[in-house]
């Protein structure tokens, strides 16, 4: 959070003209950097976890991601007219009086840098799409789904990757550490399709139970955060469509 509030103060200081944009940006690139450096560190040095360091790394370049979105898309804003934004806001459908009357530095509050880190998008925009209000029965059925698919992928870690996993340790062991391409091959094959479930399974808790909770309890209006990936015909395709907060990302910056 201190990162994230960092990202604030320096929006804050440019919106009033207190720096310039050459140093108010190379300010954020030191803290957004330092978002990332500063966890990857502690993870590095402290945690053993690999499950705990692995969410703590996912969350810290979630941060870094959203971080330089703000800071871009803010970058724009101030070299913007009135004019060129307010068409621009026109644009964006399903906006409330606030969000369409909002214009820099208006944006540059505390609440609104929160609302953004904790909203479902690493793409920054001052004003985003709401709904009219929280449906707490799909709020309800998003965390019963999402419960069921935690307990599927700790299920199937538990009871068959990590046995498999210590049986291929003492395998190796026993070899003194020769790798026999068939023993590989078997463990792989055992391992192949629980793989294949638990990634199913994450990509459905993920994707669709924890993001769209998230975005409900928020309000939060744009809600596409992949297609029909399992339709595309190229890989190209496959990678565009299975993670598109990544994707818009991508080509926003």
């Amino acid at each position: 959070q201190a990162f994230v509030v960092g990202s604030y103060l320096i929006e804050k200081m440019l919106s009033r003209g207190w720096i310039d944009d050459r140093i108010g940006m190379l300010l954020h690139f030191i803290n957004i950097n330092a978002s990332l450096g500063v966890l990857m560190a502690i993870v590095w040095l402290l945690i053993d976890h690999p499950v705990v360091g692995g969410i703590l790394i996912m969350q810290a370049t979630i941060t870094w991601l959203k971080l330089i979105s703000y800071a871009h898309a803010n970058y724009d804003y101030r070299a913007t007219s009135l004019d060129k934004h307010k068409a621009t806001l026109a644009l964006v459908k399903d906006l409330d009086e606030e969000g369409l009357s909002i214009s820099y530095p208006e944006n540059v509050t505390l609440g609104d840098i929160y609302y953004y880190w904790f909203s479902p998008t690493l793409t920054y925009q001052i004003a985003f799409p709401r709904a009219p209000f929280v449906r707490w029965t799909k709020v309800i059925m998003l965390t019963i789904h999402l419960f069921v698919s935690v307990t599927l992928i700790t299920f199937l870690a538990a009871q068959i990757v990590v046995p498999n996993l210590d049986s291929l340790v003492r395998d190796l062991e026993a070899n003194r550490g020769d790798v026999r391409i068939h023993v590989i091959g078997d463990y792989l094959l055992k391992l192949s399709i629980t793989s294949t479930y638990i990634w199913l399974l994450f990509f459905y808790g993920f994707f669709h139970c924890f993001l769209n909770l998230t975005a409900e309890l928020l309000r939060f209006g744009d809600r596409v955060f992949y297609r029909d990936w399992w339709n595309a015909s190229e890989v190209s395709a496959y990678w565009r469509l299975w993670n598109m907060p990544v994707h818009y990302w991508l080509v926003r910056h």
